[in-house]
């Protein structure tokens, strides 16, 4: 059995990669593909990288594999309460804008675009819930999480963690947001769940993402860093058109929109930075 990667199946699979989502492996993660897929090879009884590069094109279950190497090549730690300074500026410096910006609809809309397995949207939900008090039950408030991986958000959806999920947690969070099982998992209060909506979201499917409302702020952290220079200028330009005007878009704190665009005006917060949609 053929085990090594060889440089040109390498683009090949790349490419149709980078093709269908956005998602760029420079040549320097081909180690990084190869150890990734070699276990496809063995599941799938395939001889070679080639065949498998031919099984994605032509195979009739082609279009079921390509979703089982998305979740394979995107799958990434995430934890509760991750991104601590840039929460802080989000519940006290950017939602209190919003709620007075939005007084008379009551309406606000938040987009988790990379979501993986829920840790980030059900983090904001409980920060809304923090801010907004009993006042919640007047607003309509819908957190949207997207992810390309479907296993992740099938797993999302349950909002039923491990104890790591919540290694950087306060125990004041998690005796009032969570409710805690015998066998030490943490499930996500009912209520919370229910102010976010998962769904699957290729962010190059530019048909899928017109159809997203206009949304308050929008948070896509260690998302971007997926894709090359062209795909992040298309991802932001679209988050950018999804945005409402005052709105925000926040990104990991290591990511910055320099040589991406210029649309967006880079506003810092006591302990953050951030971007904002003039």
């Amino acid at each position: 059995m053929k085990t090594a990667l060889d440089t040109n199946t390498f683009k090949e699979i790349r490419d149709l990669i980078y093709k269908e989502s956005g998602i760029f492996f420079p040549d320097t993660k081909k180690y990084y593909l190869e150890m990734k897929l070699s276990q496809r090879l063995k599941e799938l009884g395939l001889k070679s990288f080639e065949e498998y590069y031919f099984y994605l094109k032509y195979d009739s279950g082609r279009y079921r594999e390509m979703q089982k190497l998305f979740e394979i090549v995107t799958i990434g730690e995430t934890y509760f309460f991750r991104e601590e300074p840039q929460n802080e500026a989000f519940k006290d410096e950017i939602l209190p804008e919003i709620m007075k910006r939005n007084e008379r609809e009551k309406k606000i809309r938040i987009w988790s675009a990379g979501c993986a397995t829920g840790e980030e949207p059900y983090t904001i939900a409980i920060l809304v819930n923090e801010k907004m008090g009993n006042e919640i039950k007047f607003w309509d408030v819908k957190i949207l999480a997207t992810d390309i991986n479907r296993t992740a958000l099938e797993k999302a959806k349950k909002g039923i963690y491990k104890s790591d999920s919540l290694r950087f947690t306060l125990d004041y969070y998690k005796r009032t947001y969570f409710l805690r099982h015998e066998n030490g998992f943490f499930e996500v209060r009912p209520d919370i769940r229910r102010l976010v909506d998962f769904k699957y979201l290729n962010l190059n499917d530019k048909i899928a993402i017109q159809l997203i409302e206009k949304q308050d702020v929008i948070f896509c952290r260690n998302v971007l860093i997926y894709f090359d220079l062209n795909s992040k200028r298309e991802v932001v330009r679209k988050f950018y058109e999804k945005l409402k005007p005052g709105g925000y878009l926040l990104l990991g704190h290591a990511e910055s929109l320099h040589d991406v665009t210029r649309a967006f005006k880079l506003v810092f917060f006591k302990k953050a930075f951030g971007y904002k949609k003039e």
